[in-house]
């Protein structure tokens, strides 16, 4: 804040950074949670990222229904409504990805049909979102880990220490 000329820019985005500095100092000084309370935190930023997307969208095709103005569903502006960058957007919503597939994963055998066909759908809409805003290079990660975990799964319930071997070299290496 010395150096800046912006004050008001200055002052946001030491907002932005200081989040990343308290949030883990919160979480390290906090009483121990359990592993189905950390799933129902995972699960609200799952249902706020998709909260959040429609309404962004929605924003958007007011704007473009009511205003003829197409403007406001261009990636750049889409998020605007939310005062978020695409990119970072793209990031959180390639996160909620992630963690729907570990939950699918990890308790397929416990979820009825509906709530996988749910969960499913969102994955589908979240990758949809994310080449919306096109942010390619999130893409082509989140498709990546998300292969490499199912295939991770795969060899793992067939046993298959090899397989499983050969994909931690192929981490270690690249």
């Amino acid at each position: 804040m010395l150096y800046t000329e912006n004050v008001d820019a200055g002052w946001f985005v030491l907002q932005k950074k200081l989040s990343l500095f308290a949030l883990p100092l919160v979480i390290g000084t906090s009483e121990r949670i359990s592993k189905k309370q950390f799933e129902n935190i995972l699960k609200i930023f799952i249902a706020s990222c998709l909260v959040v997307s429609i309404i962004c969208i929605c924003h958007g095709l007011y704007y473009y229904c009511f205003h003829n103005d197409i403007s406001y569903l261009h990636p750049l502006a889409l998020t605007s409504i939310m005062n978020i960058d695409r990119i970072y957007f793209a990031i959180y919503l390639s996160f909620c990805i992630l963690i729907l597939s570990y939950f699918l994963i990890n308790y397929w055998s416990n979820y009825s049909l509906q709530l996988k066909i749910f969960f499913l759908i969102v994955i589908i809409y979240f990758l949809a979102y994310i080449v919306f805003l096109g942010a390619k290079t999130n893409l082509a990660i989140t498709l990546f880990l998300l292969s490499t975990a199912g295939l991770f799964s795969y060899l793992r319930r067939k046993k298959n220490m090899m397989g499983i071997s050969a994909i931690m070299l192929l981490f270690i290496v690249t």
